[in-house]
């Protein structure tokens, strides 16, 4: 017997799809975090989220570690735990009970000293929800 419903099509949203209606400084700051996220957790998986637009990232042993949301504001490096992490840089913004992220609001704003602190956040991320 053959289904005679109609095939539902899903619409698989990429990155890209998600970064059409960002300014230019905007993707490049997404793209700078998605090239750290790789070389810190190489074994994250990236997973665009459209309801959330957002991209996440979820560690194999660690579970959801964050995301990346360009908003209208700018773009938020969200950390799921991190009201539990150290933070001795202090770049984590946020009084939520679980949540902390830190916000880009121009492309300077990724600086080496900061891409330093956010890998040792991410590692902490991990490391926070494996022990």
């Amino acid at each position: 017997m053959t289904d005679s419903r109609p095939a539902r099509s899903l619409v698989v949203l990429d990155v890209a799809d998600l970064l059409t209606d960002c300014p230019p400084w905007q993707v490049a700051v997404v793209e700078r975090l998605r090239r750290l996220m790789a070389v810190v957790l190489p074994e994250a998986v990236e997973k665009v989220y459209p309801g959330w637009r957002a991209i996440g990232y979820r560690h194999p042993a660690a579970g959801y570690i964050g995301g990346i949301f360009p908003t209208d504001q700018g773009v938020r490096l969200l950390f799921e735990h991190g009201a539990s992490l150290p933070d001795p840089s202090g770049v984590l913004e946020g009084e939520i009970k679980q949540v902390r992220w830190i916000t880009f609001e121009d492309s300077s704003a990724v600086t080496p000293e900061l891409e330093s602190a956010i890998g040792q956040l991410l590692l902490e991320a991990v490391d926070f929800r494996t022990h």
